[in-house]
């Protein structure tokens, strides 16, 4: 129709109209979207496939108790798969296929009363709802007492942390992803992020041009949005650019470990990453670099050929390494940094890193 800014649909996509007797308040009506299958499998569902269908206590009862029934319907899609694509827990059996292998386990001392799978359930749950240890609610157990104490699950993230568990399990789901031909390494797309700190800490400084006082890290995820590699942090007040070429090594080291050839990728990277050592860098391992040219980089033009740069490539970091630091918010501990030891932090990222990965196993 002429004057509209109306998006054709794809063939194939059609909705299926409500019935009369199945309708919702506004705000449960508005999220009954319809979408298609994206490689990036970020919850979305096969062609001609509705993303949920309404339930009989999602009905709407009537006038004045619309909103009691959305928080009941808000509270049904937290507890669901289908209304969170990024696992924030995990069953017993997907731990011990994806978690078990890679904890360490004590020899001294009496068993814990709680399994390792509560217990890492338990640090999740932490890392989702971004409260405080103590504030971590924990279920009751006959007598009516906590089951656990909370700073006995502080101390088993303390030692696995500490022991390297938590990067086992990064690098064990980059390999699920790998022997499940999941990874799409024809390019990788690297960025930084920054997060405030305002409690103070190690390998901290004040960044001008976010105006905030916090840390960075630069991570690198594939095409499917799965991140590849361990990230580098550094203070909010340093340079990107010198990170990448720490980066590289451990994109390099683990596709190494894991059997993943590289040769050929090509390194779409952002303006602030364009100078000589870095492309040098990534020739050197026998990758193509796509950076977008940083005109502020030199003072007059450069003669003679110019380097590769595709415009195509750089537009779809937005729905690759950008969507990733959108997914990371999901988890509120991350939101901000509280912990005032850098290396707790990034061992909840790094968690977080692991979670994305694996919402292509952990659908119900």
């Amino acid at each position: 129709m002429a004057g509209t800014n109306r998006k054709p649909t794809r063939p194939g996509t059609h909705r299926k109209p409500l019935s009369k007797s199945l309708l919702l308040p506004m705000g449960v009506r508005s999220a009954r979207k319809m979408s298609l299958v994206h490689p990036t499998g970020c919850g979305f569902f096969e062609e001609g496939e509705f993303a949920w269908q309404p339930r009989r206590d999602w009905i709407w009862p009537g006038p004045g108790k619309s909103a009691k029934v959305l928080v009941s319907w808000m509270a049904q899609m937290a507890g669901s798969q289908w209304g969170q694509a990024i696992p924030t827990k995990l069953s017993g059996a997907q731990f011990e296929q994806f978690v078990l292998p890679h904890l360490s386990r004590g020899t001294r001392g009496p068993a814990s009363k709680l399994s390792p799978h509560a217990i890492f359930n338990y640090i999740l749950k932490l890392l989702y709802l971004g409260c405080q240890w103590k504030e971590l609610p924990i279920e009751k157990d006959r007598d009516g007492r906590p089951e656990i104490h909370h700073t006995r699950i502080y101390r088993a993230f303390r030692r696995w942390e500490a022991q390297g568990c938590i990067a086992a399990i990064f690098a064990g789901s980059v390999l699920k992803l790998h022997q499940a031909e999941l990874l799409d390494i024809s390019i990788i797309h690297g960025d930084g992020t920054t997060t405030a700190a305002k409690k103070g800490g190690d390998n901290i400084g004040f960044s001008g041009h976010k105006k905030m006082k916090g840390d960075k890290v630069v991570a690198f995820c594939d095409r499917n949005c799965n991140v590849i590699a361990p990230f580098v942090a550094a203070p909010g007040n340093g340079n990107e650019s010198p990170l990448l070429r720490e980066a590289l090594p451990l994109v390099t080291r683990i596709a190494r470990e894991i059997g993943m050839n590289l040769q050929g990728t090509v390194v779409s990277l952002d303006g602030v990453y364009d100078c000589r050592y870095n492309r040098k860098a990534i020739f050197n391992r026998g990758m193509t670099p796509n950076i977008n040219p940083n005109p502020r980089g030199r003072k007059t033009p450069k003669r003679g050929r110019k380097p590769l740069f595709e415009p195509w490539i750089f537009e779809e970091r937005f729905s690759t390494i950008e969507r990733v630091f959108g997914w990371e918010d999901k988890f509120r501990r991350l939101l901000l940094r509280f912990d005032r030891l850098s290396h707790l932090h990034y061992a909840f990222k790094t968690l977080a890193y692991t979670m994305i990965n694996l919402r292509h196993f952990c659908r119900e």
